[in-house]
């Protein structure tokens, strides 16, 4: 009954205080009471005693999720709002509560409480005799295997108690969460920290609100507003109008203070902590945990927080040290796989939580991590971590990230690793090719590691995919790096078009497919595949075909390589497409004149 004494007073302490904003619309907590009684009175009548939750509106979903808990039902949550892994979780015993556009939900969150519909009486929440419910977050992690990770309701509400306590949220602060609301770091920070600190949060419902440009509606009497966000979205910052908008100018889109910034999903660099610091003018706290444990520690990295290598425990937990993989390559006697207990992560004598991280523990509640336990590759009887080779890349100032993957082709064993190139990196490879920094980048791995731990492959990449909360996606980054796929077109982002022409501003990636070879100490894209492009977008955009025998005025001022940032801009003249590729300068750097043959197959103008 535990669940029903810390949960059902918050949920009980109602009144006109806003708990969710949105767009100017505030939802009391005497609305949310209300809306969650309804909602947990229709589960408790259908009988069913497991339900898929899904809205992707944060209030709706918030609802719904504390509305099956409390009546006593396990609440599935998908990793994501896809058809698909929705409809994976469903079966004729259990049920849908929420709201998809493509699903029929059994209990329609949507229907149910937008205004007018007439079902938001002063409902009473329909507590169960018994304890609440679990939530079963359904996660896919970076590795694309599913896996369900239970959680009491008990542990939902510590958890969100002890961010209360540690931080003093005021209650008068808006909190603003970009991060999913399905997975347990957005969940815990964005929406229950603040019903649990009596504060509110800020939702545009089902869009999104990193497109948005108009102005916060409703904060600006609030003390100040908390970000939640992740290290991808943070490195967008500049990005998102409500984060870049000056705010103290009149009519700012962010009218508040932004008084925190929340960061979790992957670690921060000590350039993007500054930057992020810089831009929002507070302190980022970053955040680590996993599904499993939530959240467990923090460190500040900023302008004004120093560069803290270490973590520091949340109040009320306990690290110890598990396996240490001592036989590891590099490995330090005293470190080993990170185990928390304790406070939210377990309880009542529960066991340790393993992360699956290695760290070295130090005095005071610090630890600093080392990588992965499960990052461990083996190679001639040989162990390394992947994440020290990383390090040790990033170590020689030509690469600004890399991940170390295992290769196992044709029965051989040997390390690939992606790889993006600094500025000095890409500047080497410009002048010197992709042998030449690839031999630098060995070198330096040579001095600290086994010769047979080097990586035989090397794969340059222009980013890594990563997922909503900047996690690393493991399946995709295989076929970047072990497979043999390589682009062949440059990024676009399309600057005007029409019949008449089109302007493109382009992007040359560093692993573009027909650098290779071309040429092997100096890389540059060859002239033929500047025309290919041209021929390509010409029939995409303007609808008509080219005659490549005949290209008049053709002249090329200046190579393009990899990396480069070039505008292609084309016009139909007569009978003719004249193009030009221009530089950030608006120099040209390759030009000519092409006859037309005539329209294309299909309708042109995509």
């Amino acid at each position: 009954m535990i669940e029903r004494q810390l949960w059902g007073p918050l949920l009980a302490a109602g009144g006109s205080r806003p708990l969710c904003i949105a767009r100017g619309k505030a939802k009391s907590r005497d609305d949310f009471r209300a809306h969650c009684g309804l909602i947990s009175r229709l589960i408790g009548m259908d009988g069913r005693r497991a339900w898929v939750v899904y809205d992707a509106d944060p209030y709706h979903f918030l609802c719904a999720l504390l509305a099956v808990m409390a009546a006593g039902c396990e609440a599935r949550i998908p990793p994501n709002g896809q058809e698909q892994s929705i409809r994976s979780l469903c079966t004729d015993s259990v049920g849908f509560a929420g709201h998809h556009d493509h699903l029929a939900a059994d209990v329609d969150t949507q229907a149910l409480l937008k205004p007018g519909s007439g079902q938001t009486s002063n409902e009473e929440i329909v507590f169960p005799a018994s304890e609440w419910g679990e939530a079963v977050f359904c996660t896919s992690g970076s590795t694309g295997a599913p896996k369900q990770v239970r959680k009491s309701a008990w542990q939902l509400w510590a958890e969100a108690e002890s961010f209360r306590k540690k931080w003093d949220v005021s209650p008068g602060s808006v909190f603003l969460p970009l991060v999913p609301h399905q997975h347990i770091y957005g969940l815990a920070f964005g929406y229950l920290l603040p019903l649990q600190a009596g504060a509110a949060f800020y939702t545009t419902g089902s869009e999104g609100i990193l497109g948005v440009v108009e102005p916060l509606e409703g904060v600006a009497d609030c003390s100040s507003i908390v970000v939640v966000t992740s290290p991808t979205l943070g490195r967008q910052a500049t990005r998102i109008p409500l984060l870049a908008d000056d705010r103290s100018a009149p009519g700012s889109a962010c009218p508040a203070p932004v008084g925190r910034v929340f960061c979790a999903g992957g670690p921060l660099s000590d350039e993007e902590a500054k930057a992020m610091e810089i831009l929002l003018t507070c302190p980022v706290t970053e955040i680590f945990g996993s599904t499993e444990t939530g959240a467990v520690a923090t460190r500040r990295r900023g302008v004004t927080g120093g560069a803290e290598l270490s973590w520091t425990l949340l109040p009320g937990l306990e690290a110890t040290l598990g396996d240490a993989g001592d036989d590891a390559v590099g490995a330090t006697p005293g470190t080993g796989e990170l185990l928390v207990r304790g406070g939210h992560v377990s309880m009542n004598g529960a066991p340790a939580v393993a992360t699956g991280d290695r760290v070295r523990i130090f005095n005071g509640g610090e630890f600093q991590l080392l990588g992965r336990s499960d990052d461990l590759l083996k190679v001639e009887g040989k162990r390394v971590s992947g994440e020290q080779v990383a390090v040790l890349l990033r170590e020689s100032g030509l690469v600004d990230d890399a991940v170390v993957l295992a290769n196992r082709a044709e029965g051989r064993e040997s390390l690939s690793c992606g790889v993006l190139l600094s500025g000095s990196g890409l500047a080497h490879y410009r002048d010197h090719g992709k042998m030449a920094t690839d031999t630098l980048m060995r070198q330096h791995l040579r001095q600290h590691l086994d010769p047979v731990l080097v990586p035989k492959r090397i794969r340059y990449l222009d980013s890594l995919p990563v997922n909503a909360l900047g996690k690393v996606s493991k399946q995709e980054l295989e076929v970047l790096v072990l497979g043999d796929h390589a682009p062949t077109m440059p990024l676009s982002k399309s600057e005007g078009s029409g019949t008449d022409g089109f302007r493109l501003q382009l992007t040359i990636p560093v692993n573009l497919a027909c650098l290779r070879g071309h040429f092997e100490r100096r890389p540059i894209v060859p002239g033929f595949m500047l025309l290919h492009w041209v021929h390509l977008f010409a029939m995409e955009r303007t609808g008509y075909l080219l005659d490549s025998a005949a290209i008049n005025r053709l002249k090329f001022t200046r190579p393009v390589r990899p990396g480069d940032s070039i505008a292609l801009d084309c016009r139909v003249v007569g009978e003719g497409l004249e193009f030009a590729y221009l530089d950030d300068d608006g120099g040209r750097v390759a030009s000519g004149q092409v006859p037309l043959l005539g329209d294309a197959p299909g309708d042109g103008n995509v």
